[in-house]
């Protein structure tokens, strides 16, 4: 496949703020209420997390990622369909797509675990032999954050099944790979980097010894952050697929 299309990065990230202000509004009334829901159920999930067993530790777990799924594919929708109204996805198919979403995510979760902990443990191997003992823990950083950045690039290259999940295309990872050759380090740039931007700012903004209620206020805006990359995902997915609809 010879791929002609060329992917910007930076227009994408533009229209990524400006469609977040536009729309704030719907977003604000799309994932206020699910979004309060979570939140509290997170919250009881850790409270009670000593308390029962992994099973159902699992079956809570499944259902929380069915509920951040559903959740990704209100926000994905809201940008690639047209006339998006929330009572339309509020039916048995929404709870299939869910699930289809998050089997999407954990492949992709698995695929990019896999790279980063292969390249982690191959090139720390080669160089545990050829370094003295004192520079290993330096060596080790850095190779650690190779692996990273490996781990990302390819969680970008593959996360175009996502919005493509959400609006019930068959797809695989093969397919989000072979489409964005070519364009995978603009797919790193709008996936990993812009979005570490955001979640700098949060991580600095959260401190040891937290009331709930700033607790609370982070963890929204963590949920408001991830709306913001979702808008990101959904114009580069919109992007790709207008070139080859063509």
């Amino acid at each position: 496949m010879t791929l002609e299309f060329k992917l910007q990065a930076w227009p994408i990230v533009l229209n990524t703020l400006k469609m977040a202000w536009i729309t704030k509004k719907a977003f604000f009334n799309v994932i206020s209420l699910p979004t309060l829901i979570l939140l509290v159920y997170c919250a009881l999930i850790f409270k009670y997390a000593n308390n029962i067993g992994f099973p159902l530790m699992l079956l809570f777990m499944g259902i929380l990622g069915i509920g951040f799924s559903w959740l990704a594919i209100m926000c994905h929708r809201l940008i690639l369909v047209s006339d998006f109204k929330v009572s339309n996805n509020l039916d048995f198919r929404m709870g299939v797509r869910a699930a289809k979403f998050l089997a999407m995510s954990f492949q992709i979760f698995i695929v990019a675990s896999l790279v980063e902990t292969i390249v982690f443990m191959s090139m720390l191997f080669m160089f545990n032999g050829h370094l003295p003992s004192i520079g290993l823990e330096d060596i080790r950083f850095w190779i650690k954050l190779f692996s990273l950045v490996l781990g990302g690039y390819v969680t970008a290259r593959l996360s175009l099944v996502l919005p493509a999940t959400a609006m019930d295309k068959k797809v695989s990872l093969k397919w989000s790979w072979v489409i964005t050759r070519g364009n995978g380090f603009n797919m790193f740039a709008i996936v990993c980097l812009f979005p570490l931007f955001f979640n700098f700012i949060i991580t600095m903004l959260w401190r040891e010894n937290a009331t709930d209620i700033e607790n609370a206020v982070l963890s929204i805006a963590t949920f408001f952050v991830t709306a913001i990359e979702v808008i990101a995902l959904s114009l580069t997915y919109k992007e790709f697929e207008s070139f080859y609809s063509q």
